[in-house]
């Protein structure tokens, strides 16, 4: 597959899922109609930490590393923020193929058991690190909706390093911020953003989840999805002439 090409590889095993406070928006928000898998209103997830302090910081520094030899990403398409794919990390892409990407997975399929047959059934579509930078400029991120099945930020700053931030879920009408470590996780579907830092700097880890099997909902997502990439592409190509 795509993931494994990009050096993803899927939880062997489920773990232990940690503690949470969920948030109930309309389901219709998602635009799924009568063939959204998921059944319940309870779609968004602010989690207890799924990552130490110093885990957060070794991704943050091995990307900070790298966009400042030059790497960025194209996947975002915006000029708010400062991004680099996971894959091009080679120390964080091996401490979440050794386990923990199952942190994520195991909380997704706890919170979302109709949508997500198991921890094991989940796979990265593409995965983020993002800076938010208040003195360069680089404060936010538009609203949107992804374009994979289920979407996950965990900050990997800690929270007296900025002020605002957050993620913003449009249909709560609030950014819900959490401390470092830990996750704010939804359906890609809900319409949110990256929500305006006023100072400081912000890194977050971003994962964007297909499942293995696809409910009958998530198909025009993943073409739409390729769309996005396919123009992504062609952008970067231009800037590159």
């Amino acid at each position: 597959t795509a993931s494994a090409a990009l050096g993803f590889c899927r939880a062997a095993v489920a773990v232990p899922a940690v503690g949470r406070t969920t948030y109930s928006i309309d389901r219709r928000a998602l635009g799924m109609g009568a063939a959204c898998p998921f059944d319940s209103d309870e779609l968004v997830v602010a989690s207890d930490p799924i990552f130490s302090a110093s885990e957060c910081r070794a991704v943050r520094n091995e990307a900070a590393a790298h966009i400042d030899s030059g790497a960025q990403s194209s996947f975002t398409m915006t000029a708010t923020n400062r991004d680099v794919a996971v894959h091009e990390l080679e120390e964080t892409l091996a401490w979440l193929n050794a386990g923990a990407l199952a942190r994520v997975t195991s909380l997704a399929a706890e919170v979302f058991p109709s949508a997500v047959d198991s921890a094991t059934a989940l796979w990265v579509y593409r995965g983020l690190v993002v800076n938010y930078d208040a003195t360069a400029g680089l404060t936010h991120q538009p609203i949107h909706r992804d374009g994979a099945f289920i979407s996950c930020v965990v900050p990997l700053s800690a929270r007296a390093e900025y002020s605002g931030g957050g993620t913003y879920i449009e249909p709560l009408g609030r950014a819900l911020t959490v401390e470092q470590g830990c996750a704010v996780m939804h359906p890609s579907a809900v319409r949110h953003a990256g929500h305006r830092i006023s100072s400081g700097v912000r890194w977050v880890l971003v994962l964007f989840l297909n499942s293995v099997t696809m409910r009958f909902g998530e198909h025009g997502r993943r073409f739409r999805a390729r769309a996005q990439e396919c123009c992504a592409a062609l952008r970067l190509d231009r800037d590159l002439e």
